[in-house]
């Protein structure tokens, strides 16, 4: 499902502006954006529209698209370099309005969800540097790699627009090792990348953080936060709530079987009971969000040629077929084959 003006706009979803710059990238690397455009079921003026927002199923098949195109060749450096500050709505006026960038980092901390959903943000000072984390719960998802280029040196980009000067001192710490394109990119990119490091992060001279800022604006500032505190509010009140959509996310980042349920407490550290009972109060269960998942990825595979409804019952891990279709009848009311005959 894609939201729209007159859905949920706290509804687990993305900006379609962010979309939108996606297909404006991918573009530079051979990828038509109408491709992209086709799989989002929006136009490029649908995208363009400043309340339009986008479900995380279509928004992530999209990117897996054109990772799948172009992620081998420094998509996720890419785009990041394109980012602007101004981007972000209301969190974008604190970046710019704030006394200096220790300041916008505490509000990251508490707002990064609002653009982010399912990450986890946090800023530890040292007597020297500031190391800005950020957690993704996806540990086996693909697009990981993509996903953790983009934001950090994201972050770094936009940092380096809010000072207005190079981020001498700064480092971005990457898991995993180098990929073969970053050699050809390390000269094009405002701060070094180190890889095989223990976790996501950048590593930032406390003196960067602690310089004012030129347009700070006390009064600005304030009226940023309430703007975002009204927006994170209704999040938390809305349908699909800041548990569920982190869930949501670790189940769909499964590859070939969806993770069980002690699985996706350990991934977000926490008991099973908790995220239970915790989900019961949002008034959701995992069995329910399982089934979201998988009535999701059934459909799109169905939309697929050359996937047998046996062969699309296989890779979403049952062994029966009249099982799938029967499960498949009671998330959409109709069997595989007349959903398939429809499309």
């Amino acid at each position: 499902m894609i939201t729209g003006p007159n859905s949920s706009r706290h509804a687990a979803s993305i900006p379609a502006i962010y979309l939108l710059l996606l297909c404006d990238v991918a573009e530079g690397f051979g990828l038509p954006a109408a491709e992209l455009q086709q799989i989002l079921g929006l136009s490029r003026e649908q995208l363009l529209e400043p309340e339009r927002m986008v479900a995380l199923a279509p928004t992530r098949a999209a990117t897996l698209h054109a990772y799948a195109r172009a992620g081998q060749r420094g998509l996720g450096f890419a785009y990041a370099r394109a980012l602007r500050v101004t981007l972000h709505g209301p969190i974008s006026l604190i970046a710019l309005s704030s006394n200096n960038l220790m300041e916008v980092m505490h509000a990251l901390e508490r707002y990064f969800s609002l653009r982010a959903p399912a990450f986890h943000f946090s800023a530890d000072a040292g007597p020297e540097f500031v190391t800005v984390k950020v957690d993704y719960p996806g540990r086996n998802d693909p697009l990981r790699p993509f996903i953790m280029e983009l934001l950090l040196m994201g972050l770094v980009v936009m940092t380096a627009q809010i000072l207005d000067r190079p981020l001498t001192g700064t480092e971005m710490h990457m898991q995993g090792p180098a990929p073969e394109y970053y050699a050809g990119l390390s000269m094009q990119l405002p701060v070094p990348v180190r890889y095989a490091q223990t976790e996501y992060a950048l590593r930032v001279p406390r003196s960067l953080m602690e310089a004012p800022l030129r347009l700070a604006d006390a009064n600005a500032a304030a009226m940023a936060r309430d703007a975002c505190e009204r927006e994170l509010q209704a999040r938390n009140t809305s349908k699909d709530e800041a548990l569920t959509a982190r869930v949501r996310m670790v189940l769909m980042a499964g590859k070939d079987r969806l993770p069980t349920l002690d699985e996706v407490a350990g991934t977000l550290h926490v008991s099973t009971r908790t995220l239970k009972r915790r989900l019961q109060e949002e008034g959701r269960n995992f069995r329910a969000l399982m089934d979201h998942v998988l009535c999701e990825r059934a459909t799109q595979m169905l939309q697929e040629e050359g996937l047998s409804v046996s062969e699309v019952a296989f890779r979403l891990g049952y062994n029966d077929v009249s099982n799938f279709s029967r499960a498949f009848r009671r998330w959409t009311g109709q069997s595989p084959s007349d959903f398939r005959k429809e499309r």
